[in-house]
């Protein structure tokens, strides 16, 4: 059985080539990781230029950070960012961005009341993390997104339109599921799903906010899968 707990998120996660494995129905031994030692990845400024040019942001957070390599940048260009991750190893001196300063990325658990006011932040970012997160703890964590959030929501989420799951806290993953439960997917859903999941009063999708933000990254970042296929959307006050 496999937790995906904080520790799973270690550095076999993020730098081990050979990184996290499971053994498939086939018998076949399925090997995953990011694989980067330094965490860096050459798609991150022209996103973060974009950001700022759209949304112009005074003060941003990133739900989910990773080793802060978002933070990184977009503390180069002058925006205050803050952000922080469930992984102890991504948040530690060892695993932290070398941009990323180190009082701006701390650890906490999406799960439990995030450390900031009400309306804290004009833009929040929540790239590749919804689903990570147990179905069952998701309400909360959108509600704290929005409680927090005073402007602008950008979110990247793995979804698929055909193979959908919810896997349950402490329950065997089923055999179909396994390669796709390496990476840390635990809620996969369709774009469809997410988006009535999101919605809350007061705010709504901009589908022009999106069009306007790749529009201007540049180089196109349409040949990395992840931002192709995932839905990207921006919710806005």
């Amino acid at each position: 059985m496999t937790t995906f707990d904080d520790k799973y998120y270690d550095k076999d996660y993020f730098v081990t080539p050979q990184g996290k494995k499971c053994v498939l129905e086939d018998g076949t031994i399925k090997e995953w990781s990011y694989a980067n030692p330094t965490g860096d990845w050459h798609g991150t400024m022209p996103i973060v230029r974009s950001w700022k040019n759209v949304f112009r942001p005074k003060k941003m957070l990133d739900v989910g950070a990773g080793r802060g390599v978002f933070l990184g940048y977009a503390q180069e260009i002058g925006i205050d960012a803050q952000g922080f991750d469930f992984s102890e190893f991504a948040t530690s001196d060892e695993g932290r961005f070398d941009k990323c300063s180190k009082d701006s990325l701390i650890w906490h658990d999406v799960t439990k009341k995030w450390p900031y006011e009400d309306d804290s932040f004009d833009f929040i970012v929540c790239l590749d993390l919804m689903e990570h997160i147990y179905e069952e703890n998701i309400d909360f964590v959108i509600n704290e997104l929005f409680r927090v959030a005073s402007k602008n929501i950008f979110l990247q989420i793995s979804t698929s339109e055909s193979t959908n799951f919810i896997l349950k806290k402490d329950e065997d993953i089923p055999d179909e599921h396994k390669e796709m439960a390496l990476t840390g997917h635990v809620l996969i859903q369709n774009q469809q799903w997410w988006k009535d999941r999101l919605m809350r009063e007061g705010w709504e999708f901009s589908q022009e906010k999106v069009d306007r933000f790749y529009d201007r990254v540049v180089p196109p970042i349409a040949c990395d899968s992840a931002w192709a296929v995932n839905l990207i959307a921006v919710l806005e006050k």
